[in-house]
């Protein structure tokens, strides 16, 4: 591609299913300097095992004429047109590879609506026009009640993994419209219910499914359609495609139980495109193709996935009771490459002696939502992924018992901890570490622990000059925010001539706006501040 100009806009390369079915798989913008310039998409799952698509190139004028975008050199890889498999049908060229087989009479390729009227289609699923084509049964004379026509694919070889679905769209608009059946045919004789539906189902295109046993081996796909009492039972079907599970042959697959909670999560960030994994149970949710990650690997090891055919999103497991519904589309050729991971390790060194402090601050120190590492007494292995690897408190300070609950960020798992339980501190605090340490508060004076100056004295553009980006904070008076903070400091990253600033927090590194003057709340104090009465 070529993108060179100083308004350039975008490009945009889109996998498009239908005319209300896409996504997009790769956008860039700006300028990209006066030289071609190569990249690759990684498209939906081998074509013959899923519904056709297209790949559309989308280029959009910036404001004026220095916005040229230029294509060259489309190509597809080998992988992307395996020898054989489970051929998707959408009817364009005909019947293709399906026959009409042991039926009264014939399924027959129609386009727009049907020769009779108050039944059949309009347009067909594929292109939702009048010029796509689609396979229907016309139910006008000679046809006579319970006549039935049998559409029959060709032998497919046994699928491999469980899951594997035939998916397929139907159209069953008529008053006395009788029945479509799907049937899975094998051995020499033998025939199973799949997918069955009855009478009027009204004027659009429905989506229809039908699991396939892989203990049955080779197999063949019919569908039956009968006819109604009437000329209005029309029936007809579109779009036939098989789900990955039923063509992965040879294929090497991975194994996601050997990586870490940490990997999982970077694995399967926002943006990711997956398929149905070794662990699927869901049925047809996905319609057997791709989907995205919208919700990155969460506390109980789910994520949540949008479908591309369905726009639909739900949630699935990875590694949640050991199972793993999802493969990463790039690493279906068995190789998966981990990202650079960077997980931030803590100098267990600079823990400062919590002996020191009273009960009461000890509390506050080690609240919900503090972020803590192993400390002083630790004893409990690698419960925590490793020496220095983070995790939150979830449960804060229990004063009776004198432990807290926390919530692992390598291994995702939660386990107690002592907090002077009988004088042991198995944590420290990731704040106390990166510094400066919080002093305790001692029992010999009855001074009241660091407070903030009044902020509300001061105009905005008083205040906004005190807090320019940069500057360090905690929360103030009008906190109501929990422990968002990790009870402890940031960083202000934005700050704003309305009263709102943006801050990063050491504890977790989240960013979150907050008031500083807008409607007179001051959510935040600066560190240089605290012990001040006055500015």
């Amino acid at each position: 591609y070529h993108m060179y100009g100083s308004t350039i806009e975008s490009l945009k390369v889109m996998i498009i299913f239908s005319p209300t079915h896409n996504y997009t798989a790769l956008t860039l913008t700006g300028s990209k300097g006066n030289v071609w310039n190569q990249t690759t998409v990684q498209l939906p799952i081998n074509a013959d095992s899923a519904p056709s698509y297209t790949v559309a190139f989308v280029g959009t004028a910036g404001p004026s004429f220095t916005g040229d975008i230029g294509l060259d050199d489309i190509t597809f890889s080998k992988e992307c047109c395996p020898a054989s498999c489970n051929k998707p049908n959408n009817f364009e060229n005909g019947l293709g590879s399906y026959v009409n087989q042991g039926g009264n009479f014939n399924w027959t390729i129609g386009n727009g609506s049907t020769p009779s009227f108050s039944t059949g289609p309009t347009a067909d699923h594929t292109l939702a026009t009048t010029a796509g084509k689609y396979a229907f049964i016309e139910t006008s004379s000679p046809r006579k009640v319970g006549d039935t026509a049998r559409l029959v694919s060709p032998k497919f070889s046994a699928a491999v993994l469980s899951g594997c679905t035939v998916n397929f769209w139907y159209h069953m608009y008529g008053s006395t419209v009788s029945s479509l059946t799907v049937n899975v045919l094998y051995g020499t004789s033998s025939r199973r219910q799949i997918f069955t539906k009855s009478g009027n189902q009204g004027t659009s295109w429905k989506v229809g499914s039908g699991s396939i046993p892989t203990s049955i081996g080779a197999y063949q796909v019919e569908f039956v359609a009968k006819v109604g009492t009437s000329f209005t039972s029309d029936i007809a079907i579109d779009d036939i495609s098989y789900s990955f599970e039923c063509c992965s042959r040879g294929r090497n697959l991975p194994d996601y139980s050997q990586y870490s909670v940490v990997q999982l999560r970077a694995l399967f960030s926002v943006n990711t495109l997956v398929v149905r994994g070794k662990d699927w149970a869901w049925g047809n949710q996905d319609l057997g193709v791709v989907g995205q990650v919208v919700t990155g690997l969460g506390a109980g090891q789910t994520v949540s996935v949008r479908w591309s055919l369905t726009n639909n999103t739900n949630s699935y497991r990875m590694g949640a009771g050991g199972k793993y519904d999802l493969y990463r589309l790039v690493d279906l050729g068995g190789y998966v490459k981990l990202p650079n991971i960077t997980q931030p390790t803590y100098d267990l060194t600079k823990c400062p002696s919590y002996s020191v402090y009273p009960s009461s601050q000890l509390q506050t120190l080690f609240g919900t939502g503090t972020r803590v590492v192993r400390g002083k007494d630790w004893q409990w292995a690698n419960q925590d992924g490793g020496p220095g690897l983070a995790g939150t408190i979830t449960a804060g300070y229990i004063g009776t018992v004198a432990q807290v609950a926390v919530l692992w960020d390598a291994t995702n798992k939660t386990n107690f901890y002592r907090v002077n339980n009988n004088g042991k501190f198995d944590l420290c605090r990731v704040n106390d570490i990166i510094g400066p340490t919080i002093p305790p508060v001692t029992t010999a004076t009855t001074a009241p622990p660091p407070s903030c100056p009044d902020y509300s004295t001061l105009s905005g553009a008083q205040m906004f000059s005190l807090i320019p980006n940069g500057t360090r904070v905690v929360r103030g008076k009008d906190w109501v925010y929990g422990a968002q903070d990790g009870n402890g400091r940031g960083t202000i990253v934005q700050a704003f001539t309305s009263g709102v600033v943006t801050v990063k927090w050491d504890a977790d590194g989240k960013t979150y706006t907050y008031n500083m003057g807008q409607t007179k709340k001051y959510d935040l104090c600066r560190v240089k501040d605290l012990g001040l009465s006055t500015l």
